[in-house]
């Protein structure tokens, strides 16, 4: 059987004295790989995702580093709002359609002027002291007690910066306590973090199921360099006929070396391994096929029926109540993530009857071996 076979060489690994925490199937939270925990941004990014005020710079990149320009501003703070309507704005240099409705509604609410009566300069990057002004004026330009900063020194900035140091909660503390560096620009983590202040901090939980964020990587099988050859993050394979792989603290060939590694048998849809920073190097026989840090969905959609393999949820399928058909010797695990460790199952089971489970919406995936059969959502 396919699981009693991995679940035995867990036990030779444990007792090797290899151990690694669980770890989370990518290196970034908020839905991004290059969001990381703990960064001043991190829940202002979450936020922006929870509002639809941001889908990042691609699918599994926030680029919280990037410069904002205008055009990016006036967007993210329409659909902080709530999109509203307006009448046309009377700038000539507005060509991107997505640009049109957000400017529209900020010329028509007096939160802009443009850079002149006929351009709103779309393309050029947002400095702090301008976005300190449009924020003040989205807020209706209340007044405030004077700000400690000595480089803020144009009569337009004087109330913006004043508002946003001292209102509660205070929306900038500068970038040192007596310099707010009004000509410097904007980065999109700080206009994330910005827009959350403005809005109050609202609470929000981390989303830990995000992306790999860099370039499309792909592999056979052999032996691989962590960091030199591959890096470092969640892996997809597709096998046709069976799998076997292992994490690898070493080299020597001892077992002492193998970290971690896992045997899958017959066609399955999908194979997933988190490679650690840590990890020496991964190494996968010819039945894996190719790996891809690529984490598209496999299923054609989340509530679609699917059968043996490992899955992501929220991405191959859904949280909810799953039944399967069933067969002689089923295995099924619930995952907090795809280490490949023991640790890394919430709950698992091995029946010969249909079972049914319910995947948790903070699951982060579901692992069944091809006996469970067809799996369907009924709740």
């Amino acid at each position: 059987m396919w699981r009693q076979v991995v679940l035995a060489g867990l036990v030779g690994v444990l007792a090797a004295g290899a151990t690694l925490a669980s770890i989370s199937p990518v290196s970034g939270v908020a839905g991004f790989g290059d969001v990381p925990e703990g960064r001043f941004y991190t829940e202002a990014v979450q936020w922006m995702v929870d509002n639809d005020i941001t889908t990042g710079t691609s699918p599994t990149c926030f680029s919280p580093d990037d410069a904002v320009t205008r055009g990016q501003a006036a967007a993210f703070m329409w659909r902080m709002e709530g999109e509203p309507d307006a009448p046309p704005h009377p700038f000539t240099d507005i060509n991107a359609a997505w640009q049109q409705e957000p400017v529209s509604w900020m010329y028509a609410n007096g939160i802009t002027t443009g850079t002149s009566s006929s351009t709103y300069s779309p393309n050029d990057v947002l400095t702090r002291g301008q976005l300190a002004a449009l924020l003040h004026r989205l807020a209706g330009n209340p007044t405030a007690s004077p700000h400690p900063f000595t480089d803020v020194v144009a009569s337009w900035q004087q109330g913006p910066v004043s508002w946003m140091a001292t209102t509660d909660p205070v929306i900038t503390t500068g970038t040192s306590p007596t310099t707010f560096s009004p000509n410097e620009i904007v980065t999109r983590g700080q206009l994330a973090t910005f827009f959350w202040r403005y809005k109050g901090k609202p609470t929000v939980s981390l989303d830990s199921a995000s992306p790999y964020c860099g370039p499309v990587v792909s592999f056979g099988a052999g032996t691989h360099l962590i960091g030199s050859e591959i890096p470092a993050t969640t892996y997809r394979a597709q096998p046709s006929s069976g799998c076997y792989w292992e994490r690898l603290s070493g080299l020597s060939g001892e077992s002492a070396d193998r970290i971690t590694n896992e045997f899958f048998y017959g066609s399955i849809s999908s194979a997933l391994v988190t490679i650690s920073p840590s990890d020496v190097a991964f190494s996968s026989d010819a039945d894996c096929g190719t790996w891809t840090n690529d984490l598209s969905p496999v299923t054609t959609s989340k509530t679609a029926p699917f059968g043996g393999g490992q899955y992501i949820v929220g991405v191959d399928i859904a949280a909810g109540i799953w039944r399967a058909t069933g067969g002689d010797g089923c295995y099924w695990a619930r995952l907090s993530g795809f280490s490949g460790e023991s640790d890394d199952r919430i709950a698992n089971d091995f029946t010969n009857e249909p079972p049914t489970v319910a995947i948790d919406a903070n699951d982060v995936g579901f692992d069944a071996d091809p006996d469970c059969g067809t799996w369907t959502k009924i709740g």
